[in-house]
């Protein structure tokens, strides 16, 4: 909670000035050491876990859309079960973004190696 509302402060500031510093001089001046939220730094987006899988998601949204073209579907069209080919498929937390990526109600895992 204090660091969503600490971020809303930094971003507020140059809307409110007035505001988002009053709030930071009795929230935040102590525990951070800033004299005021204007020379305090940017609020960072946090580092984040889901972004490391993007270029997974991407591949499989691009071999969706090969496979649509290749097949001569639209590609809004919704697919049953698309599978897709992984070193490691060890990401069950990404396929609903491979769902979504592919439009597909499944999505399968084959490892590469398997598909001999």
């Amino acid at each position: 909670m204090t660091i969503a509302l600490r971020t809303l402060l930094g971003l507020y500031a140059p809307v409110l000035p007035y505001v988002s510093d009053a709030l930071y001089q009795r929230l935040f001046r102590e525990p951070e050491g800033g004299s005021s939220i204007h020379v305090s730094p940017w609020p960072a987006a946090p580092p984040s876990e889901s972004a490391e899988g993007i270029d997974t998601v991407l591949a499989v949204l691009r071999a969706a859309r090969a496979f649509r073209s290749e097949h001569r579907l639209p590609q809004s069209a919704e697919l049953g079960t698309f599978a897709v080919d992984l070193a490691d498929p060890c990401r069950p937390e990404l396929e609903p973004a491979f769902r979504a990526a592919a439009r597909a109600r499944r999505v399968i895992f084959t490892p590469a190696n398997l598909r001999q």
